[in-house]
């Protein structure tokens, strides 16, 4: 455990992770001056880690973005109204897009099924 400290913020770190508890974790953060707060998310470049959904399954996705991440880096897709990160393995470069496979437990499998139900039409449905 590590207890990090910088001005007036500090927190304790440790090496522990928890499926169900890391899909549930949020952290509140309380600053003085939102404005300027937001001013540095965004010259980090923080708030521009996104990506454009291309394509999904079960297995895994594709994301346009420029990520910079490589093949084997590892990092999780956040899908709005699925409730928990869909951690993943970048496995390949399409010019500004990556390929990558979902690596989760049966639990985020079926959620992301259901997901998938919900907003990907079906081949039957493209028929009717």
């Amino acid at each position: 455990m590590a207890y990090l400290h910088r001005g007036d913020c500090s927190f304790l770190l440790q090496d522990f992770y928890v499926l169900e508890h890391a899909d549930n974790f949020m952290m509140h953060l309380i600053v003085t001056d939102v404005d300027a707060w937001w001013r540095h998310v965004e010259a980090k470049g923080i708030a521009s880690k996104s990506g454009e959904l291309v394509g999904i399954s079960e297995g895994g996705a594709m994301i346009g973005c420029e990520s910079g991440m490589k093949v084997g880096e590892k990092g999780s897709l956040r899908l709005s109204d699925l409730s928990s990160a869909l951690p993943f393995v970048v496995r390949a470069h399409e010019g500004e897009a990556i390929h990558v496979e979902f690596h989760f437990a049966k639990a985020q499998a079926a959620s992301l099924q259901e997901w998938l139900n919900r907003h990907i039409p079906t081949t039957s449905a493209l028929a009717s």
